[in-house]
């Protein structure tokens, strides 16, 4: 060897570069993909998960918006009953309110 002379490495730099690139590639594919996919997959489960319990918050929530409308109806059907019985004492009471 003379004195200016480098020892190069056994591999040029272009080679180098290249099994650098390649195995960067690899490692983001075996290491990234599984990452990639398991974080989908748990997204679908938890996106299945909140769509069913929004479902079964609303139907509770329109079972009882119906049974209060089915309660609103039967009390209104019991006051016209109860007028309709005492309609003579309806008549009365509204005679007297007017006379006074």
């Amino acid at each position: 060897m003379k004195d200016g002379e480098k020892i190069g490495p056994i591999l040029g730099n272009d080679m180098q570069l290249k099994i650098a690139n390649k195995l960067l590639t690899w490692f983001l594919l075996v290491g990234l993909l599984p990452l990639i996919l398991l974080g989908y997959l748990s997204y679908r489960h938890l996106e299945e998960g909140l769509k069913e319990e929004s479902f079964s918050k609303l139907s509770v929530i329109a079972d009882d918006q119906i049974d209060d409308i089915v309660n609103y109806i039967r009390e209104r059907e019991r006051d016209i009953t109860i007028k309709y019985i005492h309609k003579d004492k309806f008549r009365i009471s509204l005679s007297l309110r007017l006379s006074l």
